[in-house]
This record gives structure tokens, C-alpha cells and sequence, in this order.
């Protein structure tokens, strides 16, 4: 598994000629993620983005098909955190 480190997040997974392509994960320091296939150095194919309030109480799961970097076929969970 490889590494890169962002400006506002770290990378892990496979890479092709220096960018994600494969399975990884794409963790921002805002706490985001996203968890699924990289193609070319963008999210295509089958993915999770959770996306948080900022202050770890709500963040909503976002899965589905991918298309360079945009959920084409969403599938919404919202959850609260106690």
C-alpha cells in the first residue's frame, strides 16, 4: 500500500504512475473519507464518501457508482452520532 500527502489530506492505496488507481482511501483533515476505486487519480467506480459536520455529532454516508470524482448513482444515509 502506498502513501501521498496532501495539502488538506492523506492518501493510501494503490498507485499507478504516481496517482491513486485502484482500491484506496482518501482521508481529509476536515475527518471526510472516501473509501473505494481510483481510477487516473480520481474516484470512479464503486465508492463510500462520508462526509462530517465538522464536529464529530452528524455526518451522512454517501455510496454508489462514481464517475471521475462525481456520485453518479447515490444511495444517502444520514447518521447522528451520541
Amino acid at each position: 500500500m502506498e502513501k501521498i500527502n496532501y495539502l488538506n489530506g492523506v492518501y493510501e492505496g494503490q498507485l499507478l504512475n504516481g496517482v491513486p488507481n485502484g482500491k484506496g482511501i482518501l482521508k481529509w483533515e476536515s475527518g471526510d473519507e472516501y473509501h473505494g476505486q481510483w481510477e487516473n487519480g480520481k474516484m470512479t467506480g464503486f465508492g463510500i464518501r462520508i462526509i462530517g459536520d465538522g464536529h464529530g455529532g452528524h455526518f451522512s454516508k454517501m455510496q454508489g457508482y462514481f464517475e471521475n470524482g462525481d456520485l453518479q448513482y447515490p444511495d444517502i444515509v444520514n447518521y447522528d452520532m451520541l
